[in-house]
């Protein structure tokens, strides 16, 4: 993947075996942090999609109430289910008169309509 450089005349050969550890140096370096991104990336994977488990030792008393509320029987004090009805008012709703006064061929009309 490394591409070669054409070498510029002129540079000692000490210059060019200091710049060229350095660009091995950079590689690494480039190298392993992308190794480091896709550990990083491949744990939250596993975190988000793996199946968990819920066998904490903690978990066990949070997780069995309704265990203890069979065990139990009903409460007492539980409040009664209370019904709630209704009826609707059936019918059509009035309609409000409505009055027009129209001028027809010069004489007045008043309409009035229920």
């Amino acid at each position: 993947m490394q591409k070669e450089l054409e070498k510029p005349s002129g540079i000692t050969p000490e210059i060019q075996a200091y710049i060229g550890d350095l660009v091995q140096n950079v590689s690494q370096q480039y190298e392993s942090r992308i190794a480091e991104m896709w550990e990083q990336f491949r744990l939250a994977q596993a975190k988000r999609y793996l199946p968990q488990s819920e066998k904490f030792p903690a978990q066990g008393c949070l997780f069995n109430e309704a265990e203890t509320l069979a065990d139990t029987g009903p409460f007492d004090d539980e409040p009664e289910m209370e019904t709630v009805t209704y009826t609707r008012k059936r019918g059509l709703k009035p309609m409000n008169t409505l009055s027009v006064d129209m001028e027809v061929a010069g004489e007045t009309i008043h309409l009035v309509s229920q």
